[in-house]
């Protein structure tokens, strides 16, 4: 109901927005020849594939970004980067640095249909808002394409945390799409939890299973110092070992026994043999669709808790994994 009514209040907004504009520009706060970036007419064209794009309101978020910029400016797998803010002063910041890769838009009005738009043209990779920009529609419809999201910098004040309270299930819907959070300080990072937001370790070993890389793997993990997190293991089965399946599976057993790991989940038809031969302390659960493993990590698994995922490329977990990262 909340949903409906914001997009109401927005698309009312849009209905206007050529008046607004107008009267923006008279008063300065527009440019004459962008304005139309912000109704969903793109003054640039996408390069290549893989876009990331990050979206800061003014000034001071622009600048927070641009050694980050800097850096991934200089990854040959990245194609082009996209930044977005809302005000002239940081369009006029930004064309003082000389980027190859970076481009700028303005971000545009989030009504349902603009922001479906701005998705489908840019298509980015990863999407990064800084700060406390939030906004529903694109938000939500960067979930729906299963696009990661991170709020970077996050910062929510008493007063605003205040005003989400009372729409508690609107936030949660909405604070829940991001992928990761780094609040910038320890009240914002409670506030968040508050929302049911996590930030899952996750390590995604999704793509291939053996015996010899399921054991390394996991001698690995032993390795990561959590300090007060936990780790869970998340295994599929591993394909391919005819009919020494079985013995295979369950000689992996052993060797997570002698770890620190807290809960082992494993889900497919082979796996179950491992789950038999874990020591009692060990056994999380069995398994058998998505929804239990994405009930597992709200329910289960905590902030900053470790989750290694590790399974044949062929039993589908990589599908899987995509969608945890899109849940996260």
């Amino acid at each position: 109901m909340t949903l409906v009514v914001y997009r109401i209040l927005i698309n009312l907004i849009f209905l206007f927005s050529p008046i607004i504009i107008l009267i923006r520009i008279l008063k300065g706060k527009e440019d004459l020849n962008r304005f139309p970036e912000k109704l969903g007419f793109f003054s640039k064209k996408k390069v290549g594939k893989k876009l990331i794009w990050f979206h800061g309101a003014s000034v001071g978020e622009l600048l927070s970004v641009i050694p980050l910029i800097e850096n991934l400016e200089k990854d040959k797998n990245i194609n082009q980067i996209l930044l977005t803010s809302s005000t002239i002063s940081s369009a006029k910041v930004f064309s003082k640095f000389k980027f190859k890769k970076t481009i700028h838009q303005f971000f545009p009005i989030d009504s349902n249909i603009i922001s479906k738009k701005f998705i489908n043209f840019w298509k980015p990779s990863i999407s990064i808002f800084i700060d406390s920009e939030i906004w529903p529609n694109m938000i939500l419809n960067l979930k729906i394409e299963k696009t990661p999201i991170i709020l970077l910098n996050a910062r929510i004040t008493k007063k605003s945390f205040k005003r989400w309270k009372i729409l508690k299930n609107f936030a949660d819907k909405i604070f829940q799409c991001f992928s990761n959070t780094y609040p910038c300080n320890k009240e914002t990072q409670v506030f968040l939890k508050f929302f049911g937001v996590k930030n899952i370790n996750l390590i995604d070993e999704s793509y291939n299973s053996n015996p010899l890389s399921l054991k390394s793997a996991i001698l690995n993990f032993e390795k990561i110092e959590s300090k007060k997190s936990k780790k869970f293991l998340l295994i599929g089965d591993m394909l391919e070992l005819g009919r020494h399946s079985k013995r295979l599976h369950k000689s992996i057993a052993p060797v997570i026994n002698k770890t620190k790991i807290n809960k082992v989940f494993v889900k497919g038809h082979d796996a179950k043999f491992i789950f038999q031969k874990l020591s009692k302390s060990k056994k999380g659960k069995i398994l058998y669709n998505k929804s239990q493993i994405i009930k597992l990590i709200r329910k289960d698994i905590n902030n900053n808790d470790y989750l290694m995922i590790k399974a044949s490329n062929a039993t589908g977990f990589n599908q899987i994994v995509k969608d945890i990262k899109g849940f996260k």
